[in-house]
């Protein structure tokens, strides 16, 4: 067999390769407060409603977040929270195949009255 002929059966193996390993969705985004400021800690979670799979994670110092391995499609429901602020909440999500998702989470300040 040819040089030529070999390399294009690794170019194509390459290419074959490359498209098998995108089976899954991300979603990534930030958690901010009211003055834009990200939230260090956060939980964010993701729910497969028609298989009830959770997925969490926290933010970083910026208040970035990243879920990787998802189930693609949906309908999801999304939900953020941290300690002395509110929870937000998001439903009807639906991921896309390789493609990450954004959403953001902007949450308020908890009421401390007693």
């Amino acid at each position: 067999m040819g040089k030529k002929f070999l390399q294009l059966i690794a170019l194509l193996l390459v290419t074959v390769a490359v498209h098998a390993q995108s089976t899954t969705a991300s979603l990534v985004g930030f958690v901010k407060d009211a003055n834009n400021r990200g939230l260090e800690g956060a939980t964010v979670e993701a729910v497969h409603e028609p298989s009830g799979t959770k997925y969490k994670t926290t933010s970083t110092a910026e208040g970035r977040f990243v879920l990787t391995g998802l189930r693609v499609g949906g309908p999801y429901t999304l939900k953020s929270s941290y300690v002395g602020f509110g929870t937000q909440t998001q439903g009807d999500v639906t991921l896309a195949l390789g493609e990450p998702t954004r959403f953001d989470f902007a949450l308020a300040e908890a009421n401390n009255q007693l």
